[in-house]
């Protein structure tokens, strides 16, 4: 079609020279004819084009598209410059106040063992609180990026299996989350969520733990050292350390009304009393002629205050005047092991009662049950203690 196209074409190109060639004037295409040839010129390059086989239309595309795919070369993520090497070292829960503190009120111990870029190494115990607490583990490698990271374990050895979310703050502690993929509980690792502290890391922490004062007694038989450590500067600093006694039968994880041992654990410290108020900032209570402390276990008000006999259901008491009058006892303490003295909240009948933390003029000897110190050293501590710092007092066996 194209080809016959042409020939009329050139036909008539014929006869207009023909014609031209007669006349004087120059030789004039007519439009119409001018542009038939125009197309048809370039649908002959266009022919001659797809004859090579190349196709012009699609070459800057072509070009554009190896442009493109040799272009920039792709970014490298950035590198992780968090610093997990300032967490090596060993972990407790902010509410507790070491290690051994752990083990008597349950909790978890975690481990931060090395860190080699984010690759961080590590082991995390749960246990129970009491002397035969069971124990629950999980341990690994977790892979952190900007200061976080997820390990998934499969059996904690109660059964249990999930994740650790893992984050290290800005503040010297760790946060740990643990979650369950299976059934929810608290129970081993699943109850190890919540903020941890360190002593012994070089990520110092800014914060403070719950219990910020701590009197810890470290029995050995009848006789103890007695240390107040506070916590200040990011650190537990003991303040004083003096010579103790405790019970005559030493301590027990098992008070009762028959024993004559000191109850052995982490216990709140309560009330100050006396006959005159110290310098502390513990709240204190008058001791008077009418003031009772109930022993008797039938009673409502086992091991409690009590200020007057209004009432009274008890068959025996302690009248506490007496021993500060004609006793050594100067200035005491409660120990919240068995109910805080006040109410019945937490009071177990025969668990044990008027067993006090004491200062005590003359010599120390054994006790019924009894922490004893100088009143001098008790006076002295009595100004460190404060209520807001939610002190607690340690009972536990020397050298463990």
């Amino acid at each position: 079609m194209r080809k016959s196209v042409f020939m009329s074409i050139c036909a008539a190109l014929v006869s207009v020279l023909l014609v031209g060639t007669s006349g004087c004037g120059p030789l004039l295409i007519p439009p119409v004819e001018q542009q038939i040839l125009s197309g048809a010129e370039e649908s002959s390059q266009s022919e001659a084009s797809s004859a090579n086989g190349r196709d012009e239309s699609s070459a800057p595309q072509r070009q554009e598209e190896s442009s493109s795919a040799s272009g920039v070369p792709f970014e490298q993520e950035p590198e992780d410059s968090f610093d997990y090497s300032r967490y090596i070292g060993e972990w407790i829960p902010v509410s507790r106040i070491d290690a051994k503190d752990v083990s008597y009120r349950g909790g978890s111990l975690l481990t931060i063992e090395s860190a080699q870029g984010g690759n961080v190494r590590f082991s995390l115990t749960s246990v129970s609180a009491g002397a035969n607490g069971r124990a629950a583990q999980v341990e690994g490698t977790c892979s952190c990026f900007n200061g976080k990271g997820t390990y998934i374990f499969d059996d904690d050895g109660w059964g249990n299996a999930g994740t650790l979310q893992m984050e290290f703050l800005e503040d010297g502690s760790i946060s740990l989350t643990a979650q369950s993929t299976g059934a929810e509980g608290d129970k081993g690792i699943l109850g190890s969520s919540g903020t941890y502290y360190s002593t012994n890391a070089k990520a110092t922490y800014t914060g403070a733990p719950e219990n910020q004062q701590a009197v810890v007694v470290e029995a050995d038989g009848s006789s103890a050292i007695v240390s107040l450590k506070i916590w200040e500067n990011g650190a537990w600093e003991s303040v004083i350390s003096v010579s103790g006694m405790v019970g005559k039968s030493g301590i027990t994880v098992s008070p009762s009304e028959t024993t004559t041992a000191t109850p052995e654990g982490v216990f709140r410290l309560g009330f100050s009393f006396g006959l005159k108020k110290p310098d502390t900032k513990l709240d204190f209570r008058t001791v008077t002629k009418d003031t009772y402390w109930v022993d008797d276990s039938g009673s409502k008000y086992y091991n409690m205050w009590r200020e007057s006999t209004s009432g009274k259901d008890w068959s025996s008491a302690e009248a506490l005047y007496s021993q500060f009058t004609k006793g050594s006892m100067r200035h005491c303490i409660v120990m919240e092991f068995n109910g805080n003295g006040l109410t019945s909240d937490g009071v177990k009948a025969g668990g044990g009662s008027v067993i006090f933390f004491c200062g005590r003029a003359g010599e120390l000897t054994a006790t019924n049950g009894d922490i004893y110190i100088k009143d001098a050293d008790m006076v002295e501590m009595l100004s460190y203690l404060d209520k807001d710092k939610n002190p607690v007092i340690a009972v536990w066996p020397r050298g463990e």
